[in-house]
Protein backbone atom coordinates (compact mmCIF):
# COMPACT_ATOMS: atom_id res chain seq x y z
CA UNK A 1 0.00 0.00 0.00
CA UNK A 2 2.88 2.32 0.84
CA UNK A 3 4.42 1.73 -2.58
CA UNK A 4 1.13 2.68 -4.22
CA UNK A 5 0.92 5.96 -2.33
CA UNK A 6 4.55 6.72 -3.11
CA UNK A 7 3.92 6.01 -6.79
CA UNK A 8 0.87 8.27 -6.88
CA UNK A 9 2.88 11.01 -5.20
CA UNK A 10 4.39 12.06 -8.53
CA UNK A 11 2.08 13.93 -10.95
CA UNK A 12 3.35 11.92 -13.90
CA UNK A 13 2.42 8.59 -12.32
CA UNK A 14 -0.92 10.04 -11.27
CA UNK A 15 -1.57 11.06 -14.88
CA UNK A 16 -0.66 7.59 -16.13
CA UNK A 17 -2.93 6.05 -13.49
CA UNK A 18 -5.81 8.30 -14.58
CA UNK A 19 -5.28 7.44 -18.25
CA UNK A 20 -5.18 3.74 -17.45
CA UNK A 21 -8.42 4.02 -15.46
CA UNK A 22 -10.13 5.89 -18.30
CA UNK A 23 -8.92 3.27 -20.77
CA UNK A 24 -10.40 0.46 -18.68
CA UNK A 25 -13.71 2.29 -18.29
CA UNK A 26 -13.84 2.99 -22.03
CA UNK A 27 -13.14 -0.67 -22.79
CA UNK A 28 -15.93 -1.80 -20.45
CA UNK A 29 -18.30 0.69 -22.07
CA UNK A 30 -17.48 -0.59 -25.56
CA UNK A 31 -18.00 -4.20 -24.49
CA UNK A 32 -21.31 -3.34 -22.82
CA UNK A 33 -22.49 -1.35 -25.85
CA UNK A 34 -21.44 -4.11 -28.24
CA UNK A 35 -23.74 -6.69 -26.68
Amino acid sequence: MHELLKMLDSPRSLLNFSLATLAVLALCFVVAAGR
